[in-house]
């Protein structure tokens, strides 16, 4: 079912957030964009099996729980929205207190369909943690114009709803690339901005096997929902984007920046693990052809 914006947005700035088991991320989040100002704040959660819920409610009245899923969670909270720009946030940043004023600002300027901040990670200890920071860092070396962005972003909301007013078009663990397809088929522009947010995640090897699994089954996901409509040459450049950028692009970069001693086996290791999520869901979709044949 698609979602229709409103006919009048009042004059101001929604926050939107998607919640699910973070009660240890959302309280410290909430407070530091709290201290922004924004006229609304929505949270819908998945339904958390923890405090998320009970912590989210000292902050805002207006807390959803629905059954999770990243775009059924999104689109619930759209339906909210009563502002007319749109912030979407995520549990893990934290914001400076001049966070929506400076982004405001910026976006406005700009002129893009949609603005990300440049997230920089508060959390520098172990390897992992260092390898994190300098991939956000390689990653944002070039602000303005970018094929993909993902959160804290800001949108004009009823421009924003027209756009992305279905779950299909931010489906499943491919929801940042879905959106940047659906940018590109509707000839929009968005771009990286030099606003500064936070990203404040704590990385484990368990944590970060997850991650970018879960990332590789997206991109496998993404794969599977477009190679109908592509040529060979755009398959394969889905296929090997990963190869291009974490095992060759980046490390490279990362000479620019120093301590490519840590960033390059981050990079690789994280290349494999994605891969290895690509693999696994192909080896699953396989199967079930399988299975019906």
């Amino acid at each position: 079912m698609k979602l229709s914006a409103k006919n009048n947005y009042l004059s101001g700035i929604s926050v939107i957030v998607n919640t699910l088991n973070d009660e240890n991320d959302i309280g410290d989040m909430l407070n530091s964009i709290s201290k922004s100002k924004p006229s609304q704040i929505i949270v819908v959660d998945g339904t958390s099996n923890d405090n998320t819920v009970k912590v989210a409610k000292e902050y805002t009245d207006e807390v959803y729980v629905i059954k999770k899923g990243i775009s059924r969670q999104h689109i619930k909270a759209l339906e909210f929205v009563s502002y007319e720009y749109l912030l979407v946030l995520e549990c893990d940043h934290r914001y400076p207190d001049s966070f929506i004023d400076n982004l405001y600002s910026e976006y406005i300027e700009s002129g893009y369909f949609g603005l990300q901040a440049t997230l920089e990670c508060s959390l520098k200890r172990s390897f992992l943690e260092k390898g994190m920071a300098l991939f956000y860092e390689i990653n944002q070396l070039k602000k303005g114009e970018r094929a993909i962005i993902s959160g804290p972003s800001i949108w004009k909301t009823d421009e924003y709803i027209k756009i992305f007013n279905e779950p299909s078009k931010m489906q499943g663990f491919s929801y940042d690339t879905n959106k940047a397809e659906t940018l590109k088929e509707n000839n929009l522009r968005v771009g990286l901005g030099y606003t500064v947010a936070f990203q404040h995640q704590e990385l484990d090897y368990k944590t970060f096997f997850r991650k970018y699994f879960y990332y590789g089954k997206g991109d496998y996901d993404f794969y599977e929902t477009y190679k109908t409509q592509w040529t060979t040459k755009r398959k394969l450049k889905s296929i090997f984007h990963v190869f291009n950028r974490y095992i060759v692009d980046y490390p490279i970069k990362s000479f620019k920046i120093g301590k490519p001693y840590i960033a390059i086996p981050y990079l690789w290791a994280s290349a494999v693990v994605r891969y290895s999520g690509w693999a696994y869901s192909f080896l699953r979709s396989f199967r079930g052809v399988r299975h019906q044949k």
